[in-house]
C-alpha cells in the first residue's frame, strides 16, 4: 500500500509538472502575441513611407530638363529617397562602428542637402562625400 501510494505521488508530481511547462509554453506565445501585431504595423508604417516619399519627392524628370541645365546632362541612374533612406538605415544598423556612407553619383544632390538640412543625416567630419543617419534618442 505505502509503495502504490509513493507511486501515486510520483505520477501526480510528474503531471503537476508537466501542467506547469504547459502554462509557462502557453504564458510565452500570448506575450509573443503582440509582436506579431507589430510587425504587421511596421510593414504598413513602411510601405506607407515609401509611397508618400514617392508621391511628394520623385525623382527628377528628363523631358522637364530646362536649355540651362541641359549643358550638365545629368545622370538618370539616381536614387530615390526611400532607397537612400533604406542604406543609411541599414547601414547604421549592420555597422554601427562605421555608419558612414559614401555620396556618389547615384545619389542626387538635392535629396543629400534635404537630409542634411533636417537634421536626418550629417557629414563625416574629415570626409565630406560620406553621409550617416543622425542619432536620434
Amino acid at each position: 500500500m505505502k509503495r502504490q501510494n509513493a507511486q501515486l505521488q510520483m505520477a501526480v508530481s510528474f503531471w503537476q509538472a508537466k501542467r506547469d511547462t504547459l502554462r509557462n509554453t502557453v504564458k510565452r506565445s500570448f506575450q509573443l502575441f503582440p509582436f506579431l501585431g507589430l510587425k504587421d504595423y511596421q510593414s504598413s508604417l513602411l510601405e506607407t513611407l515609401s509611397e508618400m516619399l514617392a508621391e511628394h519627392f520623385p525623382l527628377p524628370d528628363p523631358g522637364g530638363i530646362t536649355d540651362r541645365t541641359k549643358l550638365a546632362e545629368p545622370d538618370m541612374d539616381l536614387m530615390p529617397l526611400n532607397e537612400i533612406l533604406e542604406l543609411l538605415t541599414n547601414k547604421t544598423l549592420e555597422t554601427p562602428h562605421e555608419p558612414y556612407v559614401s555620396i556618389d553619383d547615384r545619389f542626387w544632390p538635392p535629396y543629400i542637402e534635404l537630409l542634411l538640412r533636417n537634421g536626418i543625416a550629417v557629414r563625416h567630419q574629415e570626409n565630406c562625400n560620406k553621409v550617416r543617419l543622425e542619432n536620434f534618442f
